[in-house]
C-alpha cells in the first residue's frame, strides 16, 4: 500500500498596515491530515533573522515581531511536517509613519455604495481590487497628466498586465491591483448631504471633504444646506475642495482660501478649477 504524505496548508492571514516601532502579533493556523509534529519558519522581509519554531504539536502558533522602520515587508510563513513536506503562505506588512488614509464616500447612488461595500467585504477575505485606467491616445495630454496616469495607484497597489480590446486602435490601457488593506479603509455611507450629516466626535471629523461634480446639481439654497452639513463633519481648520464656485455664507463658517487651475490636455474643455474652502479654526 502506498501512503502519500499531504503537505501542510498554511493560512497566514491578510495584509496589514501598522506604525513604525510596532510589534505585530498574529495567530497562524494550518491544516495537515497527518499525525505529525511540525516546524514553522517565518521570514519577516526586513533583513532580520527568520523565526524558527520547532516540535510544534498543535496546528496553530503565534508570531510576534517588532517592525522598526517604514516600508513594505513581505512576511512568508512556511510549515514543514516531520515527513519533510512543507506548505507556505504570505502577507504584506505596510509600516507607515503617518496613519493610513481613511476614506468615507457619501451622497452616492445606492448602486455605487453597494459596489464599494462588496469590494470592502471581499478585501476582508484577502481579495484585491482591479482598477482599469483607459486613456484616449488621440488626445494631446499634458506631460504632467501622463506622468500622473502612469503612476496612479502605485502607493496602494501594483500594475497588472492588461490588453486593449480589439477595435480600439487609439486606446491606451493601464490596470492596477489595489491591495486589500487600502480597500478596507474605504467605506460608503448612505447619506444625502443636503439634508443629513454624520454625527461625529471631534476626533472622528474629517480633515478634507472633496465634492467634485456634485454641487452643480444643487440650487443655491441646497448648496448652502450641503455646506452646512459638511461643516458639521469637518474638523476646525478642515478643507472643502469643490470644482464649483460656491456662495460663502458667514453662518456656515467657510471662507475661500484659494484655487487651483488644473489642465489635463491642451484642449480647454479638459481642465478643472478647484476652489479651496476652509472651515474657521477654533
Amino acid at each position: 500500500m502506498n501512503v502519500v504524505n499531504v503537505a501542510p496548508a498554511v493560512q497566514a492571514g491578510s495584509d496589514v498596515a501598522i506604525r513604525p516601532a510596532t510589534t505585530l502579533t498574529r495567530q497562524i493556523d494550518f491544516t495537515d491530515s497527518g499525525a505529525d509534529t511540525w516546524t514553522a519558519q517565518v521570514s519577516f522581509g526586513d533583513s532580520s533573522a527568520p523565526l524558527t519554531l520547532s516540535n510544534l504539536t498543535a496546528r496553530t502558533f503565534t508570531l510576534s515581531h517588532l517592525f522598526a522602520q517604514t516600508g513594505r515587508f513581505p512576511v512568508t510563513v512556511t510549515v514543514s511536517d516531520s515527513d519533510g513536506a512543507s506548505g507556505s503562505d504570505a502577507f504584506f506588512v505596510d509600516v507607515m509613519s503617518q496613519p493610513p488614509l481613511e476614506v468615507t464616500a457619501f451622497d452616492l447612488s445606492r448602486r455605487v455604495s453597494s459596489h464599494i461595500e462588496t469590494a470592502a467585504e471581499r478585501a476582508r477575505g484577502g481579495a484585491s481590487y482591479i482598477i482599469h485606467l483607459p486613456l484616449d491616445g488621440d488626445v494631446p495630454w499634458t506631460p504632467e497628466f501622463l506622468d500622473y496616469w502612469r503612476r496612479f495607484g502605485d502607493t496602494v497597489g501594483s500594475p497588472v498586465p492588461v490588453s486593449v480590446p480589439p477595435g480600439f486602435p487609439g486606446l491606451r490601457l493601464r490596470a492596477v491591483s489595489v491591495r486589500p488593506p487600502a480597500i478596507r479603509r474605504v467605506r460608503a455611507i448612505d447619506l444625502n448631504v443636503t439634508a443629513q450629516y454624520l454625527a461625529l466626535s471631534e476626533a472622528e471629523r474629517f480633515d478634507v471633504v472633496i465634492g467634485t461634480n456634485v454641487f452643480l446639481y444643487y440650487d443655491r439654497p441646497q448648496q448652502g444646506l450641503a455646506m452646512a452639513g459638511i461643516s458639521n463633519m469637518l474638523k476646525p481648520g478642515g478643507v472643502l475642495l469643490s470644482n464649483n464656485a460656491l456662495v460663502e455664507i458667514p453662518a456656515v463658517g467657510f471662507r475661500s482660501i484659494g484655487y487651483s487651475k488644473v489642465m489635463y490636455s491642451s484642449r480647454e474643455e479638459d481642465g478643472d478649477l478647484i476652489v479651496w474652502y476652509q472651515k474657521a479654526p477654533k
